[in-house]
């Protein structure tokens, strides 16, 4: 096995970046190749700091980024990385609301390897209530995104990703784009530049991460206001990549199909399903919006 580093970035999260930690723990004891466990701290005004220097079953290193936002959170983690473990090959990059699962580690890093991947992702399980809303049932939170293992199209997040060092070559660092740093998209970004520079994507399902969607996560509210940003920053981010006739067309047709969809929905009674045309109407507004230009900011 290569030489490892584990990144974390948190903001005022002390209990569920404990029990990530723990969850790490065992993993770590059985692969020495762990050299650093790096937790960068955007700004948090909790007890982060204290837990994570007083961790003495792991080798942890704490990093303060007084800037905040995702991208300048997971740059300044790449930055301790270089500066703790020069000769890294293995950059695993995890949230602070998730826990892993026995195996996890090997099972992710050995099929980067086994694949020569680039980047290396698996799938996390929302954990969503059997009792929760329709809306939070139909969401991208509820269930497990499952692909066979091997090479793969597109990934979805920096949840559970590991980040192979031979992508310096490709892309150079830092890796994460300060233009999404408040609005999300800096993980998609990252994967669409890594693919146009001829890097290999690669899923590992074997490699399972829990991340329990919190209560406040899954109203109404929170999941059509969650499905608009998303579709703002990926308007904005298809545009970039795609350009703007194509992503123009692109949003046309999904707002029409999604209309459509809540009109068959609310039409037949089927509760599911307009729940799920409803997320895509969201998901389409926004789309529109960031294509014209809107902007969000919900990571600041």
């Amino acid at each position: 096995m290569k030489s490892i580093v584990i990144g974390i970035p948190t903001f005022n999260r002390q209990m569920l970046l404990t029990k990530l930690l723990d969850s790490l723990a065992d993993e770590i004891r059985s692969e020495p190749a762990v050299l650093r466990v790096i937790v960068a701290d955007n700004e948090c005004s909790d007890r982060t700091r204290a837990i994570v220097t007083g961790r003495h079953d792991m080798p942890t290193h704490y990093v303060p980024v007084p800037e905040r936002g995702l991208s300048h959170v997971r740059n300044a983690i790449i930055g301790a990385a270089c500066q703790q473990v020069p000769d890294w090959d293995w950059l695993v990059m995890l949230d602070d609301d998730g826990t892993v699962t026995p195996g996890w580690l090997q099972a992710l890093v050995g099929c980067g390897e086994r694949f020569r991947a680039d980047l290396v992702g698996g799938p996390v399980d929302g954990m969503v209530p059997d009792d929760a809303p329709v809306l939070a049932q139909v969401s991208h939170f509820a269930g497990r995104e499952s692909h066979p293992t091997g090479p793969i199209d597109r990934l979805q997040t920096t949840q559970n990703l590991a980040i192979s060092r031979r992508i310096e070559g490709l892309l150079g660092f830092p890796l994460f784009d300060i233009r999404f740093n408040g609005s999300g998209g800096e993980d998609y970004d990252l994967f669409r530049r890594t693919q146009h520079a001829g890097g290999k994507l690669v899923w590992c399902d074997e490699a399972l991460v829990l991340e329990p969607t919190p209560a406040e996560r899954l109203t109404n509210h929170a999941l059509l206001s969650r499905a608009y940003t998303t579709g703002t920053y990926m308007g904005q981010l298809r545009r970039l990549h795609d350009g703007t006739w194509h992503e123009a067309t692109g949003a046309a047709r999904g707002m029409v199909s999604s209309v459509a969809k809540l009109g068959l929905g609310l039409v037949s009674l089927n509760a599911r399903r307009t729940a799920c045309a409803s997320l895509d109407v969201a998901h389409a507004v926004g789309r529109v919006a960031g294509l014209i230009g809107r902007r969000t900011s919900r990571y600041m």
